[in-house]
């Protein structure tokens, strides 16, 4: 007995209307459902998906006319009294004077390390924090320094990286609460990783 011949065929244009929808609903499912939301600076050139619990909350424009700045925060999370968010990541972008080539990336993450530990110092009082260790986020050379700072009486743990490339020096700064980390750390971890520049 012959077998049939299988045939292959255009999609018809009700295939791909179902296959459109069916993609579209699925990410409005993964919006719904805590998938996380892209944010994009065109003026900066860098990326970042947001992950739930953290949604966009204010960008601060430029800083001393040499960078930008926006934070991410877990709106249900511990805030201070002058409305400032503890549990929040920021991303700043500031203007690099000049490029770096490989030979200078130790020296690079050394001076990094001393920024990184300057910038942890002014987060709050009672800081202590970690050596600076080498970072590589989105293919850009940088620093990570894991730090605890208490702001307002409340002790805070974070991460604060510095990435070198595309022009400028990009800060990603993840902090929260001591009772609230443990819930936002994922969701730290996962945006910090997606950062990429363009």
């Amino acid at each position: 007995m012959a077998g049939r011949a299988a045939s292959c065929r255009t999609p018809t244009a009700a295939f791909v209307a179902l296959a459109v929808a069916a993609a579209l609903a699925a990410g409005l499912w993964l919006a719904a459902c805590g998938g996380p939301t892209t944010y994009r600076n065109d003026t900066y050139r860098f990326s970042i998906d947001v992950h739930t619990p953290l949604v966009e909350w204010k960008s601060a424009g430029t800083a001393a006319g040499r960078g930008f700045q926006v934070a991410f925060v877990d709106p249900d999370g511990a805030t201070t009294s002058d409305d400032r968010h503890l549990d929040a990541l920021t991303v700043t972008a500031v203007t690099s004077s000049r490029s770096v080539t490989i030979d200078e990336l130790p020296q690079l993450r050394a001076d990094l390390g001393k920024l990184a530990a300057k910038i942890v110092a002014t987060l709050g009082t009672d800081t202590t924090a970690g050596a600076p260790a080498d970072a590589n986020v989105g293919g850009l050379p940088g620093v990570v320094v894991a730090y605890a700072t208490t702001v307002d009486g409340r002790r805070v743990v974070g991460w604060q990286y510095l990435l070198v490339g595309n022009g400028y020096t990009y800060g990603l700064n993840a902090g929260a609460t001591g009772s609230d980390w443990p819930g936002l750390r994922a969701a730290f971890e996962r945006s910090i990783q997606s950062f990429s520049t363009y």
